[in-house]
């Protein structure tokens, strides 16, 4: 559970959780090495759940559009959920791409290759070579990106379960 004492993961980084009184909004503090947060209980696990969500989504954001001008393309509707295996989606006909919050607790290049994975379903909607070709033109080798999922993933979505 995301409970204060607890330390988790930021973009591949520890951060600690401490609580503070009062019924505050999580904030990163300490040059992100502190996530301080306000509330008790479930109140004070889901505040930091929504200033991870943030992170997530300003992280991705940005990313994504590195990776649509890259590739030339238009911009997409994107949203942050909390999906239970899933890292990421994308819906080429109406153009959104759906990202697990739970990404950002990863390092940095293992992020990037999530939104260049997911933006490259805007030029092959498979897994075809042609459409690995269009990964590696935006990460080059996502073969440790891919592996670093698969060994650690389970860990970062068991964090506040």
């Amino acid at each position: 559970p995301l409970e204060p004492g607890q330390v988790i993961s930021l973009r591949g980084r520890p951060v600690r959780l401490e609580a503070v009184p009062g019924a505050g909004a999580a904030r990163l503090v300490e040059e992100g090495t502190v996530i301080r947060s306000g509330g008790e209980g479930e109140a004070y696990a889901r505040r930091v759940e929504n200033l991870l969500k943030r992170e997530a989504r300003d992280t991705l954001l940005e990313r994504t559009d590195h990776h649509l001008r890259t590739l030339g393309q238009a911009p997409v509707k994107v949203t942050i959920a909390d999906t239970r295996s899933r890292w990421g989606s994308c819906s080429p006909h109406n153009r959104t791409i759906r990202y697990s919050w739970r990404v950002v607790m990863a390092p940095p290049p293992v992020i990037d290759y999530l939104a260049a994975h997911e933006v490259a379903h805007l030029v092959h909607a498979d897994h075809s070579p042609a459409y690995w070709s269009v990964v590696e033109r935006l990460v080059g080798d996502h073969r440790p990106w891919r592996k670093w999922l698969r060994d650690y993933g389970g860990a970062l979505h068991a964090v506040g379960r």
